[in-house]
């Protein structure tokens, strides 16, 4: 219970100013975060993709290459998210939890939302993302968000949650 307690300080903003986040640290975590994202979808989409998608191959060379990006991309994205947490939780970025922690928080978030009649639609955007090179693909989740948080109706929710810098 008191680690749960201390990993939801790593949610809690700053009260003062709120932190924000640059492009290249925004892209650190969509890093980071993209192997579990893509393998979940998987599982949120496999009634309705065929056995060939690359959504359902969890062992596929795709999440691979994405696995070693997140491992490349984890220190940057630690230093990211020591930005925005509550500095009684800094201490936790250093321990071996911080990682699975952020990917447990992030992923349901984002597959929660998806619905199943986009399966079809995610499934073809990820086939054309599969030639970039991970790091790539990053950067266009975030070009996507910070386009998203623009729209007025996107202020609140998961798009809107990420401080992007101006």
């Amino acid at each position: 219970m008191k680690l749960l307690a201390m990993f939801a300080a790593l949610a809690a903003p700053l009260q003062a100013q709120r932190p924000c986040l640059t492009a290249s640290e925004a892209e650190a975590l969509a890093a980071v975060a993209l192997p579990d994202i893509l393998r979940q979808t998987g599982v949120t989409c496999a009634a309705r993709l065929p056995a060939t998608s690359l959504l359902r191959r969890p062992q596929s060379p795709l999440l691979g290459r994405y696995e070693a990006e997140a491992e490349r991309a984890w220190p940057a994205a630690r230093a990211a998210l020591g930005k925005l947490v509550d500095p009684a939780a800094q201490a936790l970025l250093g321990s071996d939890f911080a990682r699975p922690v952020l990917t447990t928080m992030v992923t349901p978030l984002i597959v929660g939302r998806i619905a199943v009649k986009d399966c079809g639609t995610i499934d073809r955007l990820v086939t054309l993302l599969e030639p970039l090179p991970p790091r790539n693909t990053a950067g266009v989740v975030v070009a996507t968000v910070r386009h998203l948080q623009k729209q007025p109706a996107n202020a609140k929710g998961p798009v809107g949650a990420l401080p992007l810098c101006p």
